[in-house]
């Protein structure tokens, strides 16, 4: 989670003040998400995602081997700010 934390809240924080980001960052989320909701339910998602696959092979290592090198980034600070909520 250090790893995945080190990256992600201030991908969050900038996605927040360039919504393009947004665009660029919600297919690939989409099929992350479909990757983990096949494998957790293959009866429900038969079919998961190439794309959600290769990103996980290659990002979960990625982030594993991030977190061993950095320390936790406080991510309430994302729940705290002022310039913008999660709600939109």
């Amino acid at each position: 989670m250090r790893g995945y934390r080190w990256w992600a809240v201030p991908a969050v924080e900038y996605m927040r003040r360039f919504t393009w980001l947004d665009r660029v960052a919600k297919p690939l989320a989409r099929a992350r998400a479909l990757d983990i909701a096949h494998r957790l339910r293959p009866d429900r998602y038969p079919e998961g995602s190439l794309a959600g696959r290769i990103i996980r092979c290659i990002g979960e290592p990625l982030c594993t081997f991030i977190g061993w090198f950095v320390d936790d980034t406080d991510y309430r600070r994302l729940y705290t700010s002022s310039e913008r909520t999660l709600t939109r």
